[in-house]
């Protein structure tokens, strides 16, 4: 009886033991998520992963003590994104704001609150969008390129690969 008495703490011991290991395997596994798309444009380097963009080239000015002027490009295979769009004539072309689903897979920086909005001004890119002022549409893009300025300014914009539907 003595021995079977030993037997149940070395048993849970065991148990213990084998599942904190485990729990340390999952905690380095990397996924792309909301959580590890936020970045420290100061803390960065080519080649940084942040869900499914690469850090290609990053470039960090200071500026003003909380805020640097930040240039940072990221490339990617291709992304469908779905979001609204319209005819932007300050920017002579088209401004396309990414729905819920879609602005989660855009990095984010950590200076400021913000929403991924795209530029798209080349003349190829915007007839693509027709000439209907506004709509929904559903398109392909590669890479990311984000570019911070003085008073919270974020200019953005990506490859435009394909409509892919519109409406």
């Amino acid at each position: 009886m003595r021995g079977k008495v030993w037997l149940l703490p070395l048993l849970l011991l065991l148990l213990v033991g084998c599942s904190a290991g485990s729990n340390e395997r999952s905690e380095t596994t990397t996924t792309p998520s909301a959580t590890n798309l936020t970045y420290d444009p100061q803390k960065v380097k080519v080649g940084d992963q942040l869900g499914l963009m690469t850090i290609k080239s990053a470039q960090v000015t200071p500026f003003m003590e909380n805020q640097p002027l930040v240039d940072i490009e990221f490339t990617s295979e291709p992304i469908e994104i779905s979001g609204t769009y319209h005819h932007d004539p300050d920017r002579d072309g088209i401004t396309f704001i990414p729905d819920s689903s879609s602005q989660q897979l855009f990095p984010k920086h950590n200076l400021f609150e913000y929403e991924t909005r795209l530029y798209f001004t080349e003349e190829k890119d915007a007839s693509l969008f027709g000439n209907q002022e506004t709509g929904e549409a559903t398109i392909e893009i590669e890479g990311y390129h984000e570019i911070v300025n003085y008073k919270d300014e974020v200019t953005q914009n990506s490859r435009l690969i394909r409509m892919k539907d519109i409406h």
